[in-house]
């Protein structure tokens, strides 16, 4: 019969522990470790290179697939297994578009009712057979803005949630009004 070798360890008042020094050589610790919770245990594992370079992987697939922002970090999360974080929502009325912009690089500019500005690149669309049409710049500029939607009729619907939370923050003045650069 094998005996487990069993160890009492403290957690400091800011959540840190000190593993065994014999226990981490024998499991094989190095720089980076996985910790799992799992119901009401958590699991400590080595983590290594090769496991490092699979997220790296799951990372760049969901780039290639056209997540940014929120939607990529809560995309990343779901296929790593971590739970999701909960956040505040933003009232919606501050999501609604005050003004929108299609740019010459096929990208658009937004303007939010909180008077944020955001700049959403579209790279992603275009390597979608169903959404090529839109390359054509005059028919990429010419959408219905509904203020909750960017509407190309019979291609494709991009709500404001979603470019508000894939957008990158252009500007934003401390009192979340908008400001022109001078």
């Amino acid at each position: 019969m094998f005996f487990y070798p069993v160890r009492w360890l403290s957690v400091f008042s800011n959540h840190q522990i000190t593993l065994p020094q014999v226990f981490c050589q024998h499991v094989g610790f190095q720089e980076h470790a996985e910790c799992i919770l799992n119901r009401s245990h958590l699991v400590l594992r080595p983590l290594d290179a090769s496991s490092l370079t699979l997220e790296a992987q799951i990372l760049n697939d969901l780039i290639q697939a056209g997540y940014g922002g929120q939607y990529l970090l809560d995309s990343f999360r779901r296929a790593l297994g971590l739970p999701e974080i909960k956040r505040p929502p933003v009232p919606p009325q501050d999501l609604l578009f005050d003004d929108v912009a299609a740019l010459p690089n096929r990208s658009l500019i937004l303007r939010f009712m909180n008077q944020e500005l955001r700049h959403y690149h579209c790279d992603y669309l275009f390597q979608r057979p169903a959404y090529r049409v839109l390359w054509d710049l005059d028919l990429f500029s010419k959408f219905e803005n509904t203020g909750s939607e960017l509407i190309w009729p019979g291609i494709l619907t991009l709500t404001n949630t979603f470019l508000y939370e894939n957008g990158t923050v252009v500007h934003k003045s401390p009192r979340g009004r908008y400001r022109p650069r001078s």
